[in-house]
């Protein structure tokens, strides 16, 4: 088919459509107007309901008015007509009724009108509403007109003795003015009106401006059928709501919603003429057809200049699906898009980052941020070769597509990205050391199904294991790193309902101060999840995943409310002062309330000072020295003990001793296991605990498991052990029984000595 031919065809299907269009939106409109009717319908509903609460909350005020007045007249025991009907004629000055009064059981009625101030008695034994008052408690009566051509009300409501015994009625007139002015409220603009009818059908109150003094029912109000006219005294009988159609003696259809109003068996009867449901669609209906074709017309137009102009625009959105803006180079989904034919066994997806990159941002902005990622992209694009690939995913992550496995190569590769990139931040080498982070996937025959997505995911998965270790770092992705991912995955999906659950259950390694007898000192809190299933998950596996999510903060405020509890109950029964040491981590340390909190669960428990000490480990520190040393000053002014944990492990221990008030210094002796040469670690700590000392502090040595290290130890001058020599981490209660057996047997401290020296 030649281009024209396909033109001329493009050319009727558009045309069709426009017909179809205009067709359609035709009938759309007319669809508008009965959906405009049924919300008019709905509105009518809704007006009627509003009546219908109206009124019935004005017949209830009254109501409820009387029943107060005849439970106190009841109350007062008064039988006397006389005086019954003075205490009405009180009342009745302060309240809205045109008659009140008294009736005895036989229906001899005294009442007062407040308008003449005369008296009036009447026999109302035989009216329907007094009957119904004996019966049921209280009544209404039908609209009647009085003396003065006027529609009264008539009340009734019987009053009771303390004894629950009938005494009499309390009888209130009332003009039904209120119920007219009810039933004046506008329908749809005026065009409507409501009527109150009885179950017959009669017509006992109009609005101000219709006639009120002739009597009608409904069947004289227009032409109704047989079946509506059926219907509509079904309703009236049975006391059922519903809208029915009919047509008025002029013959305009008209909408009429019944509602019961509970009271008397009264119905509102709210009608519409159905014309006036359309008034105002009508008026718009047919500009709307126009507009409709005018719309038609210029869609017409703008498709033929829209047909003109896609050709030129659709390059322009190629560009902006498949190309990254900032580098100019293929993004993520162009990289989907076009891996697939290139990948073959043999090849390599990769995943990096830059890490400090943040911190480059905040140090030098986001415009050299920018061009430090164009630079990257430029200096990646260099060293590939052909059928080879790369993308920007976001921010600084990028992947990409090597058409090799051997591990030596992808090590020089990217070892050759790292001086590229060190020779484009020359300028700014001396403020910040960017590093490379990066993770491999091998691509074997089996994994050509994977998808790319899922194969640049697995490079992540082993960019992520070497993310947060120093240095320029890549790794390799195995089935055991995705097994652990998973592993670790599936125990931070369930932490937070662990936490809820109370699965962390508070250990305590006990501390043993070998300059004075091997007495217990104190404890180390520690942190244990007890799962239901899995039993004991070790720390190292939940707690790097707490430190990631963010929940490390929540553990650690746990375990040390728990410590709080605990120590409380061992002082209230007076046994002797013990240290408890609790770890902090840094995301706790950093959160805006940390000291409040801490001291805020330490007053609660009464805990004095001394007794409990906060460990931070040299990481802590080293984000920001200068918040840290406030923070410490401001713990140790509200009586805490401050310490460093595994000293000896870091860079900077010195420059961190040098400058932070901290009160005990802990040596990890397994860090110092790894040295080749004893007598050296041996000078080493010696040395330390001598400079401790010197800086008034206290020395802990932890890890501490043989005999000979003790030895060693004690002679150095250190104060005192904790580790497996002693005790292993146990349950609070464990550690709490240990305690009371030292108590009761002191000499469990030369035990403990003895033991230990005999294992030399």
């Amino acid at each position: 088919m030649n281009p024209q031919t396909a033109q001329k065809k493009t050319k009727i299907a558009i045309i069709g459509i426009c017909l179809c269009f205009l067709s359609g939106s035709l009938g759309y409109v007319q669809y508008m107007r009965t959906q405009s009717e049924n919300d008019s319908v709905q509105y009518l509903d809704n007006a009627a309901a509003q009546l219908q609460n109206t009124m019935i909350k004005q017949i209830d005020g009254d109501f409820q008015t009387l029943e107060a007045l005849a439970i106190v007249l009841g109350e007062t025991g008064i039988n006397d007509a006389e005086r019954m009907i003075a205490i009405l004629e009180t009342i009745n000055n302060q309240n809205q009724f045109v008659r009140m009064g008294y009736a005895d059981l036989s229906g001899n009625a005294d009442l007062v009108d407040i308008r003449s101030n005369h008296h009036l008695k009447k026999q109302v034994g035989r009216e329907p509403f007094f009957q119904q008052t004996v019966r049921e408690g209280r009544s209404l009566s039908n609209p009647q007109l009085d003396e003065k051509q006027e529609w009264m009300g008539s009340y009734g409501m019987l009053i009771k003795n303390n004894d629950g015994e009938p005494t009499g009625v309390l009888i209130a007139e009332n003009l039904m003015d209120v119920y007219s002015s009810i039933l004046d409220a506008p329908l749809l603009n005026g065009e409507g009106y409501s009527l109150l009818v009885d179950e017959t059908g009669a017509v006992l109150m109009r609005p101000h401006h219709e006639p009120q003094a002739r009597k009608q029912t409904l069947a004289e109000l227009g032409q109704f059928t047989d079946k509506t006219r059926d219907t509509l005294r079904n309703w009236l009988t049975e006391g059922h709501a519903g809208s029915l159609r009919y047509r008025s003696f002029t013959g305009q259809p008209a909408i009429a919603q019944l509602v019961p109003l509970g009271v008397n068996r009264w119905y509102l009867f709210c009608a519409v003429p159905t014309a006036a449901l359309h008034k105002n669609y009508d008026k718009t209906s047919l500009g709307m057809t126009l507009v409709i074709t005018l719309a038609a017309m210029i869609f017409l137009l703008l498709m033929e200049w829209q047909n003109r102009s896609m050709q030129a625009n659709q390059k322009a959105l190629e560009t902006l699906a498949y190309q990254d803006p900032l580098t100019q180079e293929g993004n993520f989904a162009s990289f989907q898009k076009d891996v697939p034919a290139l990948l073959k066994s043999g090849c390599t997806v990769w995943y990096c980052d830059i890490k400090k990159f943040k911190y480059f941002n905040d140090l030098f902005g986001y415009e050299q941020g920018d061009a430090l990622l164009r630079d990257f992209s430029a200096v990646v694009k260099a060293s590939l070769e052909k059928d080879e690939l790369f993308c920007r995913v976001s921010g600084d992550n990028f992947a990409g597509l090597l058409q090799t496995l051997d591990p030596q190569r992808l090590a020089a590769w990217f070892n050759q990205l790292l001086v590229q990139l060190d020779q484009q931040l020359n300028e700014h080498s001396a403020l910040v050391h960017l590093e490379l982070c990066m993770g491999f996937f091998p691509v074997c025959e089996d994994d050509l199904t994977l998808s790319v997505n899922e194969m640049v995911n697995r490079a992540n998965i082993a960019h992520r294991s070497v993310k947060d270790q120093p240095g320029n770092q890549f790794a390799f992705f195995t089935p055991q790193l995705r097994a652990q991912t998973l592993r670790e995955s599936e125990l931070e999906a369930q932490a937070k309902k662990a936490l809820a659950r109370g699965e962390f259950e508070l250990y305590v390694q006990g501390k043993v101060n070998i300059q004075q007898d091997c007495r217990i000192v104190g404890g180390e809190c520690l942190a244990r999840w007890i799962h239901p299933e899995k039993g004991l998950i070790p720390p190292d596996q939940f707690i790097p995943l707490f430190e990631h999510n963010g929940m490390i903060t929540q553990l650690d405020r746990l375990m040390f409310e728990k410590a709080c509890a605990w120590l409380h109950a061992y002082l209230k029964e007076g046994r002797p002062p013990i240290n408890l040491a609790v770890n902090v981590s840094r995301l706790d340390l950093f959160q805006d309330d940390f000291l409040d909190w801490y001291t805020a669960v330490k007053q609660r428990y009464a805990i004095p000072d001394g007794l409990l000490e906060l460990e931070f480990t040299e990481s802590v520190m080293l984000k920001d020295d200068q918040i840290f040393l406030h923070v410490v000053e401001e713990l140790r002014r509200r009586g805490f003990i401050c310490s460093l944990d595994d000293f000896g492990s870091g860079y900077s221990s010195l420059n961190i001793l040098k400058n932070l008030p901290i009160q005990v210094l802990k040596l990890d002796i397994l860090f110092f296991r790894q040295s080749v040469d004893i007598g050296r670690e041996r000078i080493i700590i010696r040395n330390i605990l001598t400079m401790a000392h010197e800086l008034q502090m206290k020395t802990i040595a932890e890890g501490v498991e043989t005999a000979e290290q003790v030895e060693f130890l004690k002679a150095a001058g250190c104060d005192i052990v904790q580790g497996y020599v002693y005790f292993k981490p146990m349950p609070l209660a464990s550690f709490d029984q240990v305690l009371r057996e030292e108590l009761d047997h002191p000499q469990n401290c030369q035990t403990r000595e003895a033991a230990v020296g005999s294992r030399r």
